[in-house]
């Protein structure tokens, strides 16, 4: 094949290095390498060139069908390597996706589908969803076929162009407007959870109150029980107390009718034992003795008599006691079996009280937060929809020039806004943008996802794709036959678009203009080939020789005809071959 860059180091800007197809309907086996700038593919009439366009698709995420699958195969193949070295966006893009490109800068995406109907999607070798490929597919090339809904349709694309074309003024409010609302959902959602709890906090908060207020009220003190259940047990027994003590006293210090008091029996027995301890000293240890049994009982009957005065019967003095203690053991059953646990969980419930209370300020103070936010999110939003009227006018205007430069002066082309309701706030502002369009006068303004004339669409799209070249992300650009209905100065107009087009990003473009195959940096050929019975699609990179011969032949003349032959030439030259 021959190569137009000497040095490998001459392609290192481009995005889709090459692309590999294997047993895709009439292609058996190629290897296309793509270089910077416009490369152009061109044939005769079913030559086959769009397969090469439905390979692009398939490689970036588009429907498979088995009808794809060459005849007599049981897979098709299709891989695109991609260099990513110069491109920091798409490699944080890829990065945020869970991939990453090899040391080279390189990316590899692979599309398999077979017989069987399975469709296997593997990027730098690693298997994953369809979803996650075409995700990413999409960010890589942008292709726009005459009847494609493309992401410039969309209007999430539609609106991220023009906040582009506002210029970096814009783009600092757009990312004060994103801070604001990703911080303000982020606090109303815990606002939100926070508020799914408030009732259930404010009656934890009720019962924790009411029983502190219980336990407090009661003013337990360590060991009371013990000192309450004595002094109701002596009430208790008051009078029992008193008859038997009485008793104890009369016998040992009153004495009765016909019984003199033991006291009274000691005393005198006291009195012989002295005589007789001046007899003999044998008796003095009994007279000791005696005395001192004469001392403690004087001192029991004492006791004895103040047990019977003190044990008074106390009605009020009982009741009080057994109301208190059935406090106490109504305060045992709900908090403790003793004092000391019931005065252990008065600490845990004030402990609780208190976390709950502050999880109310928290919510109080999430509530000011979140409006504060929501408030930053309103002032930022509704001057980022200033700067977007602005640039949408600027956009509008030079819009219009270039459609007019492509034969669609009469075209209309506006960009509308429409609110956001309050239920659907969006990172991205209050509002939604749109581009209208209308193809011919007295005709009402449309979306230009809703255009009918592919032609129409596919210059809209090159004059929107010239404006925001230098702005617009996309590394590589897929157009399919945009020149299709355009003929004379539109058609010359088309070249210089996709021309310059290829100074800011990779463009492959099928076409049967030769004025725009003038402007390519890569031609190549697309035919078809027939031997051993089957048909098989070739493609071929033109040297410079060979691109004049099939401009020429683009021209409608041949390899003889020496006036289109230098009209062919003519061209080349213009277009800088």
């Amino acid at each position: 094949m021959y190569n137009i860059y000497k040095n490998i180091s001459q392609v290192k800007e481009l995005m889709l290095i090459s692309l590999y197809v294997k047993n895709f309907a009439l292609v058996e086996k190629i290897t296309l390498d793509f270089y910077p700038g416009l490369n152009v593919l061109t044939g005769e009439t079913g030559a086959g060139k769009s397969i090469i366009i439905d390979t692009v698709q398939l490689l970036t995420g588009g429907r498979a069908a088995v009808e794809y699958i060459r005849t007599g195969q049981e897979k098709a193949l299709v891989q695109g390597v991609f260099d990513l070295a110069r491109t920091p966006d798409v490699i944080l893009f890829l990065k945020e996706r869970g991939f990453e490109p090899e040391e080279d800068g390189t990316l590899l995406m692979s599309r398999e589908i077979t017989q069987g109907g399975k469709n296997i999607c593997r990027i730098n070798q690693q298997i994953t969803t369809l979803s996650a490929y075409r995700e990413i597919g999409q960010a890589l090339i942008n292709l726009h076929g005459q009847q494609e809904q493309q992401t410039l349709l969309t209007l999430d694309r539609q609106r991220d162009l023009l906040d582009k074309y506002g210029g970096p003024e814009l783009q600092e409010v757009l990312d004060q407007v994103k801070k604001s609302f990703y911080h303000w959902q982020a606090a109303k959602k815990t606002l939100d959870r926070l508020g799914e709890e408030t009732d259930r906090r404010a009656k934890n908060i009720e019962l924790l109150k009411h029983q502190l207020t219980e336990i407090n009220a009661a003013a337990l003190q360590k060991g009371e029980e013990e000192t309450l259940l004595a002094e109701k047990n002596w009430l208790v027994n008051a009078a029992k107390i008193a008859r038997l003590a009485g008793q104890g006293y009369g016998l040992l210090y009153e004495g009765g009718a016909e019984q003199p008091a033991a006291l009274e029996l000691l005393g005198e027995t006291l009195k012989i034992t002295r005589e007789l301890a001046e007899t003999t000293k044998e008796a003095v240890p009994l007279q000791q003795t005696l005395e001192d049994c004469s001392a403690q009982l004087k001192e029991v009957s004492t006791t004895l008599f103040h047990l019977y005065e003190k044990a008074e019967h106390n009605p009020p003095r009982l009741a009080a006691l057994q109301e208190r203690l059935e406090t106490i053991r109504q305060l045992k059953r709900k908090y403790g079996p003793t004092i000391e646990d019931i005065l252990a969980r008065k600490k845990e419930i004030a402990a609780a009280l208190e976390q709950l209370t502050k999880h109310q300020e928290t919510f109080e103070a999430l509530e000011k937060e979140t409006a504060a936010h929501k408030n930053s999110w309103e002032k930022y939003s509704s001057l980022l929809s200033e700067l977007r009227r602005k640039a949408a006018l600027a956009l509008e205007k030079k819009v219009a020039s270039e459609l007019g430069a492509l034969e669609m002066k009469e075209v209309n082309f506006k960009i509308s806004f429409s609110p956001l309701t309050e239920t659907e706030p969006s990172p991205w502002g209050k509002e939604k943008v749109e581009f209208l369009i209308a193809p011919n006068p007295g005709e009402p303004l449309k979306s230009l996802a809703k255009i009918a004339s592919g032609g129409e669409l596919a210059r809209i799209m090159l004059a929107l794709k010239s404006i925001l070249a230098a702005v617009d992300e996309v590394p590589t650009l897929i157009f399919d036959e945009v020149d299709t209905g355009i003929g004379g100065k539109a058609l010359a107009t088309v070249a210089e678009k996709l021309a310059y087009l290829g100074q800011h990003c990779q463009v492959i473009c099928v076409t049967h203009a030769a004025q725009v195959a003038a402007c390519a940096k890569a031609h190549y050929a697309v035919f078809k080939e027939v031997s051993g019975g089957h048909t098989r699609i070739k493609i071929k990179l033109l040297d410079t020789p060979e691109k004049l011969l099939e401009i020429t032949r683009m021209l409608g003349g041949t390899e003889k005809d020496n006036i289109v032959k230098e009209h062919a030439r003519q061209l080349l030259e213009k277009g800088g071959v």
